[in-house]
């Protein structure tokens, strides 16, 4: 049931929830069995709409700070969404962070999510960089 704008309640038929459900099921069962799959599977568990775009945030990690500047610069060039995430300090001085967000307004497929960490992983690897977390905010 669904109440619209005029504030009746209308029912929908028992075939048209059967078709969501079963679409819903058909798309999380959809994505392979690896780390990636398993995050896409959650999101569409929580109904994340995949039919839109959304900024996909890529976490590029180094294994030395700060990554050479020759690194940040091929990342300007080739995406347009580059934010560097200096490294912070807690209280017991230990180091946290240091890291480049690379954000990209697309479609979300395990494809896509895939590809792209590869594409940074490769491109970063000379610099000690390397790509293996990523994230998006559902609106």
């Amino acid at each position: 049931y669904e109440q619209s704008s005029s504030g009746a309640t209308v029912a929908y038929p028992r075939a048209i929830i059967r078709n969501i459900f079963i679409n819903l099921a058909k798309r999380v069962m959809e994505f392979p069995k690896d780390e990636a799959g398993d995050v896409l599977r959650r999101m569409a568990e929580y109904h994340f709409d995949f039919d839109k775009p959304h900024v996909i945030e890529f976490n590029v990690d180094f294994n030395e700070w700060p990554p050479a500047t020759e690194a940040i610069h091929l990342l300007k060039k080739e995406y347009t969404n580059i934010h560097v995430v200096d490294p912070e300090t807690d209280e017991s001085g230990e180091v946290f962070g240091g890291y480049i967000i690379v954000g990209i307004n697309s479609e979300i497929s395990h494809e896509f999510v895939v590809k792209i960490q590869n594409d940074l992983s490769k491109l970063m690897s000379p610099f000690g960089g390397n790509c293996n977390s990523w994230g998006v905010m559902q609106e």
